[in-house]
């Protein structure tokens, strides 16, 4: 039981004769044993979860009682090796606007943003990156000729100080390295290096060398060649 007393339960779904998950449900019973709360997912893609219908009781909304729900599914689906869990796209997502699932995602790893191709963002990951002192924001967009990758760079205080983006562009291997930049005050502290690093562990692909670079990209190959 919870501080509401409602006790939060998790449900595995697979087909018959298959030992990987098909779908996942999260019950949410009040202390007379009724259903207050519920959700339920889509088949797995590309490694991710996506809800598919959300029921919360009135009387239970607006208590953080959703949140708690698609955290305890995050680290269901977390268990069986999936990468975490996604909206669809909808105007709402359960009991959350748009705007607010955005918002809550933003403060939670592996709970993702995502909207169908062609739209603004297709994944969202926060809390990334080795630093204890600044948080890597990694998101990807579908692009006409390939697949924009973006990491934000965000101090302690949640104020954004950098980003690095690189195109997967349709039939390459490498990533073709777009835009870097950090705030004068947060340079010299390896951010564009750890932001690059974290695009490749994102996305699986070696990050490739352009063929002209500005001072600041030889010198960033540089470190790169010396590691």
């Amino acid at each position: 039981m919870n501080a509401l007393g409602l006790k939060i339960e998790t449900e595995v779904l697979r087909n018959p004769g298959e030992s990987t998950p098909n779908s996942f449900q999260v019950i949410v019973t009040d202390w007379a044993g009724r259903d207050v709360g519920y959700i339920s997912t889509l088949h797995p893609e590309n490694g991710w979860v996506p809800i598919w219908n959300t029921e919360i009781s009135k009387t239970y909304q607006g208590v953080g009682l959703y949140p708690a729900m698609l955290r305890q599914l995050r680290d269901l689906v977390q268990r069986y090796g999936f990468k975490g869990i996604v909206s669809r796209g909808a105007k709402r997502v359960g009991v959350l606007s748009t705007a607010s699932w955005e918002k809550f995602a933003r403060r939670e790893p592996r709970i993702s943003q995502r909207v169908a191709p062609g739209g603004k963002v297709d994944y969202y990951l926060s809390g990334l990156g080795n630093s204890a002192d600044y948080e890597f924001d990694y998101e990807a967009r579908y692009a006409d000729d390939g697949i924009l990758h973006v990491v934000r760079i965000f101090d302690s205080a949640g104020n954004e100080v950098g980003e690095a983006s690189a195109l997967e562009m349709y039939g390459k291997k490498k990533l073709a390295p777009q835009e870097v930049h950090v705030d004068p005050a947060h340079q010299r502290k390896g951010l564009a290096t750890e932001a690059f690093r974290v695009l490749e562990q994102q996305t699986g692909r070696a990050l490739g060398r352009p063929s002209l670079l500005s001072p600041d990209g030889k010198a960033f190959w540089a470190s790169r060649r010396r590691k």
